[in-house]
């Protein structure tokens, strides 16, 4: 058998252990590697295995191969961004930058929406703003798993000198509706396109925003 089909063999085999034996299965991904070493199914693999089993650092290094082989892959940039927000190697700066990337080589078009970075350290309010605007967005704002964990979120005393916005983006339920009571600010942007969207938030004057899929902007 040539170098390619064992290849594949390791990489069914890899698969097959995925959820059964992490350790098989990264022997078996790296030695796909050592016959195919572009093999971008293998560094996302031990990757994400590295990432489940802590190794924060060396996930980062495996999915950063993916990019270099592949720069549009959208899947393995929105996963280094994910991943960069677990380690403390990583400066925010350095976040913000990969995500400048990620816009740029997987949504070219979108470019000229742009953002800037803030530092915590000097975030200043107005003299016409008395507290802090934090929004969040999210397209589960609704019935889903995110719920049990966001549902008394805001309780949270932290919370009270904030003025908090949700941007909803998908259909309303039962479940929005109990979102909808605890905050003063709801917008369902659902119909709006990005810009319209983006647009709202800087008339909303938000401080920092988050995005509940994992992404987190300041502006």
């Amino acid at each position: 058998h040539d170098k390619n089909d064992q290849a594949i063999f390791f990489n069914l085999l890899g698969h097959a252990h995925y959820e059964r034996d992490m350790e098989i299965a990264l022997l078996c991904f790296d030695q796909e590697l050592k016959l195919n070493p572009k093999s971008t199914n293998a560094h996302q693999a031990i990757s994400e295995l590295n990432f489940l089993q802590g190794n924060i650092d060396e996930a980062i290094d495996h999915i950063r191969e993916v990019i270099k082989i592949d720069p549009s892959n959208t899947s393995a940039r929105d996963n280094l961004i994910m991943m960069m927000h677990y380690t403390d190697n990583v400066s925010i700066k350095e976040i913000y930058q990969e995500a400048l990337q990620y816009l740029a080589k997987c949504f070219p078009e979108r470019q000229h929406i742009k953002f800037q970075l803030n530092n915590y350290q000097t975030l200043h309010l107005s003299p016409d703003r008395n507290h802090l605007r934090v929004g969040f967005v999210s397209g589960d704002l609704r019935k889903h798993a995110l719920y049990y964990w966001l549902k008394d979120f805001l309780k949270d005393d932290n919370f009270k000198s904030l003025e908090i916005f949700r941007y909803h983006n998908t259909i309303e339920d039962k479940y929005s509706e109990e979102y909808k009571s605890q905050v003063i600010n709801w917008r369902n942007i659902s119909k709006n396109s990005d810009e319209e969207a983006f647009k709202l938030i800087q008339e909303d004057r938000i401080d920092v925003l988050i995005d509940l899929a994992g992404h987190i902007v300041t502006g």
